[in-house]
């Protein structure tokens, strides 16, 4: 009888242990999902301005040239190289 008490309690304890598993297990998986997202969010969201800002550089640079202004005082203006506004 006290070899079946010991043998039910330490069932009881491998139950345990493997239920903390799972519960640890589900949670860091979840908490990984959630920062990765975040850091996906973050890293898609510079990327986008850092597009929009290339975009609007050269929006500015191709008004610059339609005004005959010097490729010098377009690249001071804008910070796009002159092989970058040339392809424009």
């Amino acid at each position: 009888m006290f070899k079946e008490f010991i043998s039910i309690q330490k069932l009881a304890i491998l139950k345990a242990d493997e239920d903390g598993f799972e519960k640890g297990l589900v949670k860091g998986i979840r908490e990984g999902l959630e920062q990765g997202l975040e850091q996906g969010m973050e890293q898609g969201l510079e990327q986008g301005l850092a597009e929009g800002m290339k975009k609007e550089k050269i929006y500015i640079a191709k008004n610059l040239l339609a005004a005959n202004v010097e490729v010098a005082t377009i690249i001071l203006s804008t910070g796009l190289s002159e092989e970058e506004i040339k392809a424009l």
